[in-house]
């Protein structure tokens, strides 16, 4: 007689473990790392420049990824989608034009980042707080002071480098009068004199890019020259309101010359 035996084998089938999630993160400059969530403060026309940052769970980059950017308040996302690079980074930039809290969300790859931008509006230049960015230029007398060109509105190209403004009345009555305006010079050619450069509402802190945005940025032009200063410089001369714009640059103030 033979026996069959016949062998019962049980398969047991680990469940396998569930993949840990890549780590998103956004940065930015000036931001406050110290509130729950981070936050950049701007003023109203600005451009905030920020980078999100992908990587798994063991720190490597994640390349070639695809990531969305959206704006709780409706403020333009220049670069709404994106892919990050070979060291897993994507930089994209926020006009900061309407005020209030903006909440920015990138999302991709089953997480998410969120960063606030404090969107400071048309009075901010009056708030002691934030007039600490200015060196202190609402004191001076006799200067237009720059809130009055945070009510341009402006549409920009995704690089940010061209675009269109729309002026209201009240500021293009300024166009082709002579004013005088306070700023902080900031050169574009190695020249002792500069008889063109920038004049931004706040000091530079980037090598990479300008400060603030079209609103608080004004092309100089000047015939003598001026000789460059890393302090607040007052300005006479004639401005113009420029609605197309191929730099991104929508105010321009001719044959100036140095007040102080």
């Amino acid at each position: 007689m033979i026996r069959r035996l016949c062998l019962v084998l049980t398969l047991v089938f680990a469940a396998p473990a569930a993949a840990e999630k890549p780590v998103l993160q956004v940065f930015g400059e000036n931001m406050d790392s110290a509130s729950p969530v981070p936050r950049v403060q701007a003023f109203r026309g600005d451009l905030v420049y920020l980078v999100a940052s992908l990587e798994d769970a063991a720190g490597q980059p994640l390349a070639q990824r695809a990531l969305r950017v959206g704006s709780s308040i409706g403020n333009p996302i220049l670069q709404a989608e994106l892919k990050t690079d070979d060291e897993g980074y994507a930089r994209f930039t926020v006009l900061a034009e309407k005020p209030g809290l903006d909440r920015i969300t990138v999302r991709g790859e089953r997480v998410q980042a969120v960063v606030e931008i404090q969107v400071a509006g048309t009075t901010a230049f009056r708030d002691p707080r934030l007039a600490k960015m200015l060196g202190g230029m609402p004191d001076l007398k006799d200067v237009i002071p720059w809130e009055r060109f945070l009510v341009a509105r402006f549409e920009l190209a995704p690089d940010g480098a061209s675009g269109r403004a729309e002026f209201p009345p009240e500021l293009r009555r300024l166009d082709g009068q002579n004013i005088r305006l306070a700023g902080f010079m900031i050169p574009l050619d190695p020249e002792e004199r500069q008889r063109r450069f920038m004049l931004s509402a706040s000091p530079p802190n980037c090598y990479f890019h300008l400060p603030g945005g079209p609103a608080t940025l004004v092309e100089v032009e000047s015939q003598k020259g001026i000789p460059f200063r890393d302090e607040v410089l007052v300005l006479s001369g004639r401005l113009r309101l420029l609605t197309n714009s191929g730099t991104g640059v929508f105010f321009r103030l001719e044959q100036a010359a140095a007040d102080r």
